[in-house]
């Protein structure tokens, strides 16, 4: 799935593209526009295809109730369908559903193990050329998954240290220290991404993704090499059927495979995902006694609350904790 908006015919006269066009008038992101209009095909399919126009309050709930009762889905999953048709309904077609009723998931949530100093050498070892850097990145940074898709060249800065999160979730940006561990590396990569981007400017390509807003005040700006995509895809790809090829990120599924066999090969048996590198990172910052405030500055929260998730491994000692059998052991 691209990582770009498409474009929308004009007029959007298809009910579906008439709310994509009303979630850009708002400003939501394009992943959070992929999810409510994803939830929004699931719920008119759920019905046969009944128009949302001939929809009531009780279409919805008796959907959100599906989810838990006969697909087991996590709250989050729930809470989410549910925001997208609050939006649908009360904010684009104008039809107040009122306080949604609904079977509530008792799923538990899955609390996510950090990984310790010898799991992360044990990984960086493992991993092929493609996924270290992005590996290393996020654990030393605590970005999330497509923050690091969308970062641009601009975005690093290697005088000042300093790397740049622009809009990201939430539409929030933010400034995190550049790790002197990523500093080199990073460099070679600026220079794959140079050289990458001459040549496709020597045969007349070199396009990347701009929002609107951006490319409205200048017609070179898509071709310019500080826009292009810090990790950025090895093919080019047309995109808007205007004849041009474009650069996108390294697709989102390919980087997930590439790190998933990196986790694979290096043996660990955690569960690990994208998000536990993020995880990790917070945890580590927590045991070294960072102020909360400051990791909450860095992993780009809103709310206190959300960070201090992050403390649960510090509120007792377990290297302090000695079991009966181990006093057993001891006394023999």
């Amino acid at each position: 799935m691209s990582n770009e908006r498409p474009v929308l015919p004009i007029p959007p006269l298809k009910l579906l593209h008439r709310f994509r066009a009303f979630l850009r008038s708002v400003g939501l992101s394009w992943r959070t526009e992929q999810s409510y209009v994803f939830w929004v095909k699931e719920l008119i399919k759920f019905h046969n295809y009944t128009h949302p126009n001939k929809m009531e309050k009780k279409h919805c709930e008796v959907f959100l109730s599906a989810q838990v009762l006969v697909k087991n889905n996590h709250y989050s999953t729930q809470r989410q369908a549910a925001s997208s048709f609050r939006c649908f309904f009360n904010k684009f077609l104008q039809q107040p559903l009122g306080k949604l009723t609904h079977a509530k998931s008792t799923k538990p949530s899955k609390l996510k193990q950090p990984l310790s100093l010898r799991e992360i050498d044990l990984l960086l070892s493992a991993c092929n050329t493609d996924a270290h850097l992005p590996i290393s990145f996020f654990i030393a940074t605590g970005v999330r998954l497509q923050e690091l898709l969308d970062m641009r060249i601009c975005d690093i800065d290697f005088d000042l240290r300093e790397i740049w999160v622009r809009h990201g979730k939430g539409g929030k940006s933010r400034v995190i220290p550049l790790p002197l561990c990523l500093y080199r590396s990073l460099q070679l990569q600026y220079e794959k991404v140079l050289s990458q981007h001459n040549f496709d400017l020597e045969n007349e390509q070199g396009y990347v993704y701009i929002p609107t807003w951006l490319a409205r005040n200048r017609k070179t700006v898509e071709r310019e090499f500080r826009y292009q995509y810090v990790f950025s895809a090895h093919n080019l790809k047309e995109i808007y059927n205007d004849g041009r090829l474009y650069r996108e990120a390294v697709p989102r599924r390919t980087l997930q495979a590439s790190i998933s066999r990196a986790i694979k090969q290096s043996g660990i048996t955690k569960d690990i995902s994208c998000h536990n590198f993020r995880h990790t990172f917070a945890s580590h910052l927590c045991a070294q006694g960072c102020n909360i405030r400051e990791i909450q500055t860095l992993m780009g929260h809103d709310s206190v609350a959300t960070t201090q998730r992050y403390l649960h491994r510090l509120d007792v000692d377990l290297s302090t904790i000695v079991s009966p059998v181990d006093m057993l052991c001891l006394d023999q």
